[in-house]
């Protein structure tokens, strides 16, 4: 029996291409988010100060504010919203779609129904699996096919 080989990570990035694609997808629009809300709360105070500067009642600026504060934060949500929802959606389709090709395929082998190379969409994520699953598969064509008759 084989004895198990303990672990013991060397490296940060083990799948650079998916990792760093990953960290782009997801900083990339926080920065700009952040961004976006770093100058919607300058406006706002800017606002703020513009009417407690002007106005004759301060509960009322108040107010105001209030409605403004909200109307802001309403719409830095639903443009956060819009920003993220289609990088979430994408990115889980390139990492599961993979996956769920490669168990369809496994479950395809296992009833007979073939033995042909998966392919995964271009695009997704892990195409290191798609060649090294190939490769496996080639081998085992490879094995199961009869010898070679010589020639005479």
């Amino acid at each position: 029996m084989a004895m198990a080989r303990s672990y013991k990570r060397s490296e940060l990035l083990i799948n650079p291409p998916v990792q760093i694609t990953m960290i782009l997808l997801f900083i990339v629009p926080v920065v700009l988010i952040l961004i976006f809300y770093f100058f919607s709360n300058l406006y706002t105070f800017n606002v703020f100060t513009d009417q407690v500067i002007t106005a004759q009642n301060p509960n009322q600026a108040l107010l105001e504010l209030k409605s403004t504060v909200t109307t802001v934060w309403i719409i830095c949500s639903f443009l956060t919203f819009l920003v993220i929802g289609p990088i979430v959606f994408l990115f889980s389709h390139r990492l599961s779609g993979p996956i769920y090709c490669l168990v369809k395929h496994l479950n395809a082998i296992n009833r007979g129904e073939t033995n042909a190379d998966i392919r995964f969409r271009k695009g997704d994520y892990f195409s290191e699996l798609e060649t090294a699953f190939n490769q496996h598969m080639n081998n085992c064509r490879q094995q199961e096919a009869p010898p070679p008759t010589p020639k005479k």
